[in-house]
């Protein structure tokens, strides 16, 4: 309940900022999300639209509006959604387990465990990024701790922060 009282009022914000001219694609995202999460699907979809309209190279963009069009029943265009996601992001762990169960609902088996072995590989990947980096937190002058950190960053494509931490070990 706490949560929802949170996420109106930082909605609220997002319409007074929206309201304001403000034409940032990440805060229609945002705004989008909040509005899913708290079941507004048709301001979802507006806001999910507006930013699309602007941006589409927001992996997360894609992924919001695929929620949206799933839970909708537009299974098609949740696929859609979910690659145009994961053609941005190919590590985007999320993005392919909501496409493996959109996958199974539309009757493509094959392609569902494709897209649930590539969400299991990268979501392990996800996992011991996670513990390297509470491994370094416990033990900050761990080299080969600090460097597991950087390679797991390389996996997950995530160059800069690779790169800081590269150089850190």
């Amino acid at each position: 309940q706490e949560l929802a009282l949170n996420s109106e009022a930082a909605l609220a914000h997002y319409r007074v900022a929206t309201g304001l001219g403000h034409e940032d694609p990440p805060v229609w995202r945002r705004m989008g999300n909040l509005a899913l999460g708290l079941g507004d699907l048709d301001l979802a979809r507006g806001c999910f639209e507006r930013a699309l309209s602007q941006q589409a190279s927001d992996p997360e963009l894609f992924f919001g509006y695929g929620c949206l069009l799933d839970l909708e029943g537009e299974l098609s265009g949740a696929r859609q959604a979910f690659d145009a996601a994961i053609a941005i992001r190919p590590t985007y762990d999320d993005a392919y387990f909501r496409l493996a169960k959109v996958l199974r609902a539309l009757g493509d088996e094959a392609g569902a465990d494709a897209a649930s072995a590539q969400f299991d590989h990268w979501n392990a990947v996800d996992q011991a990024l996670a513990e390297a980096r509470r491994h370094v937190r416990m033990h900050p002058d761990d080299a080969e701790g600090v460097r597991a950190v950087g390679l797991y960053l390389f996996q997950l494509q995530r160059a800069e922060e690779c790169t800081e931490w590269l150089q850190r070990a």
